[in-house]
């Protein structure tokens, strides 16, 4: 009865409303699948990506430097960033081993052995210090977990009569520093994979394979080459600078002025 009257109301509807109908339904369905499509885009997951492609650079987070970065001072480096914010960025390098013992630094600890970690090329003359511990340390800021960055002098001092070794305490000499947006240029530049740290990697026995470990998850999957391609065509490659290094990549963002990217440092290891 009421499919009857239902089509009897219809019957007698002029010839432009049965125009309207269809189209109002045909925009209907239309919206319907648009809003179908957003939300299946929003849930595609990409396997190629890492998981750590849409992190942020924050205080304890790691900067794994991407694979033949053209500036040799951070080249293979893990960065332990200590500080981000709109001032600016410090980090601490945490893969590099010094030759300088910490009694070169300060003379009146000429019994102590311990060798100095390279923490970037920024002041090598001041020392900061990072330690795994469970309790509050004085004069420390807490980075992430139990692990705290300092620059303390007597803090140091209370830490070194404590007789911790290098599982638990690390000195390092100098830091790493961006200027306000520099990082964020770097970034999209590629020269940097951004991932949590972890306070196992920040005091691993053997920090030489820290970044060889990490640059394992962070690059797009993919087969990694025994032997990578060299090109003979110009072309294939982007421009280059007189010194060698490249000028920018497709999207134009420009190298930071690092110098001839020819710079060496003989403080660390390897």
């Amino acid at each position: 009865m009421c499919i009857a009257l239902v089509f009897f109301r219809f019957s007698r509807m002029p010839r432009r409303h049965y125009a309207i109908l269809f189209l109002s339904a045909l925009l209907f369905q239309l919206a319907g699948s648009v809003v179908a499509a957003d939300k299946a885009d929003k849930k595609v997951d990409h396997p190629l990506l890492p998981a750590t492609a849409k992190l942020q650079p924050a205080k304890g987070m790691f900067l794994v430097a991407r694979r033949n970065l053209p500036d040799p001072r951070f080249r293979n480096t893990v960065v332990l960033l200590l500080q981000h914010d709109e001032r600016g960025t410090l980090g601490l390098i945490i893969n590099r081993r010094s030759h300088l013992s910490l009694s070169h630094m300060l003379p009146e600890l000429k019994e102590k052995k311990q060798k100095l970690f390279y923490g970037g090329p920024v002041s090598p003359y001041l020392m900061f210090f990072l330690t795994k511990s469970t309790k509050a340390v004085a004069n420390s800021e807490r980075i992430f977990d139990q692990i705290y960055a300092g620059g303390h002098r007597k803090t140091l001092m209370d830490l070194l009569s404590k007789n911790m070794g290098t599982d638990t305490l690390r000195i390092y000499s100098g830091h790493a520093g961006w200027a306000r947006g520099q990082l964020k240029l770097e970034l999209a530049r590629g020269d940097w994979h951004l991932m949590p740290a972890d306070a196992g990697a920040v005091f691993k026995r053997e920090p030489k394979t820290l970044w060889q470990e990490l640059i394992q998850t962070a690059d797009p999957a993919g087969i990694i080459a025994a032997k990578p391609p060299t090109y003979t065509d110009d072309t294939a490659l982007p421009p280059r600078s007189p010194s060698g290094s490249p000028r920018g990549n497709a999207d134009g963002i420009p190298p930071l002025p690092w110098g001839n990217g020819d710079e060496s440092d003989s403080l660390w290891e390897g």
